[in-house]
């Protein structure tokens, strides 16, 4: 599976594809890599508090 992302992040520095004269870079990873970061992403939403509102 491809992901395409316009940016990455190396050693703390965000890199985008247009300073190396691409749209996008072109990054191949698994389909169990692929399931984890889902599974982590909807565990760190879940957590993240929507409620905004601090006067109730």
């Amino acid at each position: 599976m491809t992901i395409y992302t316009p940016y990455i992040t190396r050693n703390g520095q965000r890199i985008y594809a247009s300073q190396y004269g691409l749209k996008v870079f072109a990054i191949e990873v698994t389909e169990e890599q692929n399931k984890k970061y889902w599974e982590r992403r909807a565990k760190k939403d879940k957590n993240k508090d929507t409620d905004t509102d601090t006067k109730k």
